[in-house]
This record gives structure tokens, sequence and C-alpha cells, in this order.
């Protein structure tokens, strides 16, 4: 298997792919090359003329701990039929991690298709989503209060009040430990791409006043209404979200709400089911880029990190005065990239790793047990299934 990076010119190979895989429309294949090809991000392996397989993956932003950074997230990935279970989509993703690593990229995210293949490559859950099964009649008889607007292509000042909006549902109680970043731009072609290729809906409130203060995106197929994200500012704008949704009680038998996990504020309905679904994964693709995010945090702390896939992650990184650097001193703590990912994230707490046997303690210095635990708490974290 001979993956390389790939090239411009790829990209009709991987439309060939597509069409085969999925039938997506020209126009999609269009609008697909210009918002979401990324030949730099992207590795092909090239066999007899054609593309036998693809990892794609994309910049993408988001809060962690007290500073925003770039990372990665995988957001395509293909085999042809031929092909799989083979190890290609496993030696590509390797690839890929390896790349990542040299450019120095701290966290690589995906929603895996085939937990086994991600867990074998480092990854591990770091967020889950909250989803709700109900009927109209578990809605309460809330009123929409103001106005609300069908939208297919928003103009700036909508995509300026929707990045208001979702920035204060973000941080509507304590900020996430992590949720995803969005420039007015991204939020712009996820709403085109959204209604425009896969005929969604997408719903704003606004106020008495006039101002944007809630969105709904939303399908309605085969009696299912599937509510794929929403946003509130307050609780009149959270009431007007699902009156709107209550209203669709002759189109859907059912309705089908995913959300970021920590969403209970206003949630009160009358019936339904509700469960807790393990969602995104990550990795950290270069551990000292991730210790540099928390260094100002660790000072005087050695650690120890494992990580059996990518060779480069693995030492003990001495953390001092806001560096970091590889040391042959004695460690701290131990554990390994998995756990350590998923403290970074908020998903475990420092606290978790300890009590469960993840990370093992080898000091007895109650400043540095402190200070792992104020580092690596809890948190609450949201990733967008439609990124």
């Amino acid at each position: 298997m001979n993956f390389r990076k790939a090239q411009k010119i790829d990209f009709k190979y991987l439309c060939e792919c597509k069409k085969d895989a999925y039938r997506f429309p020209e126009e999609y294949l269009e609008a697909y090359e210009s918002n979401m090809f990324f030949p730099d991000k992207c590795v092909v392996c090239e066999e007899n003329g054609g593309i036998s397989s693809y990892i794609q993956s994309c910049d993408y932003g988001i809060a962690v701990g007290r500073k925003t950074i770039t990372v990665r997230y995988i957001n395509d990935a293909y085999t042809i039929p031929s092909k799989r279970r083979m190890g290609y989509m496993k030696d590509g993703i390797k690839n890929i991690l390896g790349a990542m690593n040299a450019e120095k990229v701290p966290f690589v995210f995906c929603v895996p298709f085939d937990r086994r293949i991600f867990d074998s490559l480092g990854f591990r859950i770091v967020s889950d989503i909250k989803e709700y099964r109900i009927t109209a009649d578990d809605i309460p008889a809330y009123k929409i209060s103001g106005d609300v607007k069908m939208i297919r292509r928003p103009d700036e000042s909508m995509i300026n009040g929707i990045s208001s909006v979702y920035e204060s549902y973000m941080k509507r109680k304590e900020t996430p430990r992590f949720y995803a970043l969005r420039a007015n731009i991204h939020q712009y072609k996820m709403i085109d791409n959204f209604t425009e290729n896969y005929g969604g809906g997408f719903a704003a409130f606004y106020d008495p006043a006039g101002e944007l203060s809630g969105y709904v995106m939303y399908m309605i197929e085969n009696k299912l209404l599937n509510v794929y994200e929403y946003a509130y500012k307050d609780a009149a704008a959270y009431k007007s979200v699902f009156a709107f949704l209550k209203n669709h009680k002759y189109q859907a038998e059912k309705i089908i709400i995913k959300t970021s996990a920590d969403d209970a504020a206003y949630t009160d309905f009358s019936g339904g089911e509700t469960r807790l679904i393990p969602f995104a994964a990550a990795r950290a693709a270069n551990i000292e880029e991730v210790l540099r995010l928390f260094a100002d945090r660790l000072d005087g702390i050695n650690i120890r990190i494992f990580d059996p896939m990518i060779g480069m992650n693995s030492g003990t990184w001495s953390v001092s005065a806001g560096s970091v650097m590889p040391t042959s001193e004695e460690y701290d703590f131990e554990t390994d990239e998995g756990t350590f990912t998923q403290m970074c994230l908020g998903y475990i707490s420092a606290e978790d790793a300890m009590y469960m046997g993840y990370m093992k303690k080898a000091t007895g210095d109650s400043g540095k047990v402190a200070a792992m635990r104020d580092a690596f708490k809890k948190g609450d974290n949201y990733i967008n299934m439609l990124l």
C-alpha cells in the first residue's frame, strides 16, 4: 500500500469513488471540491491508474483549556469495495497521523465509523451527545415569541447573528472544555451545504426587538424529524425553537434531537426516550505540542506518556516555566496517549485517571498532584455532527 499526499488532479478520481459509493449529484461534488477538498491534508493510495483508498482531513478550530487552537478533523475516508478488509483504511490513517505529527498538529478528531479501527490507532471517545426521541405531544404548549424566518442562503447580517447565538449557546453556563470555533465563512458553508445539497431546513428565530435569538437545523424524512443542531440565547428563544418543532405534529411521527450532553437548561419533555451516545473521538497527534497548551499549569512536573502508534509521542517530558523539554529524569506521572487525550479534552479528569489506574502517580509531592487535578478536570464538550 503506497499512500502519498494528494494533488489537485486527484479530485477527479475521488469523485469517481464517490459516484460509485454515494451517487452524489454533480453540483454536490463541485461544492465539495471548493469547500472540503484540501490536497495538502489528504492522502491517497494510487493503484492501477486509479485511487483505491483515501483519507481527507481539514483544519478545525476549538477552544481547549484556556486557549483557542487549530486541530485537524478527519472529515472523509473511503476504500473501494474490492480493497476493503485488507488494511487500507488503517494504513492510510497511520500515514496521515505521521504527517500531522511532523506538522506539529496537537489533536486530530473524527466521528469513528468503525470503533475497532480507530481504537487500535489510539483514538478515544472525547465527546458524547444527548439524543431525545420524542413526539410533538411530549413538547409543552410553547408559543413562538417574535418572528421565525426560513433561510436557505443567509446574508452577512444573518450570519453575524447566527454566530452570536452559537457563541452564546456554547458559553451559556461554564465555558465548555472544548467546542468548535466557527468563522462566519464556516457558518455560511455549513448552512448552505445542509440546505442546498442535503435538502435540510434552517429556521431562524427573532425576538420581539428583531434580534436573532435562536435557530434550528432539521430534516424531515419518512415521518421522522431529525434535529441536527439548535442553539438559543435565552429561555424565550428555546421555547420558540420547540414551539416550531411541535408545529410539525402532522408531518412527523417522531422527533429525534441530538444535542450537547450538558444541554439541560430548559429541557422538560413529558415523555419519550433520552440516552447518551458516545460520539466524537480524538487522539494527540503531537504530544509535545499538547503539553505546551497546559505548560503554564504544570510547572515543575515530569510526565511520561506511551504511544504505541507514533514513536515520537512516547517519552518523558519536563514541564518547567512554561516550557516543555524531553528529559531522562524520573517521571512524576505516567499514562498512555489515549488517557492523556481524554484528560486534556475534559472527558475524564486526572482524578478519574488516577482512581481507575489509567495514570500512575510516582510522586508524593501533594503540590504536583494538586496541579494535575487542577489542569485536567471534566468539562462540557461539544462536536457538531455536521462537520
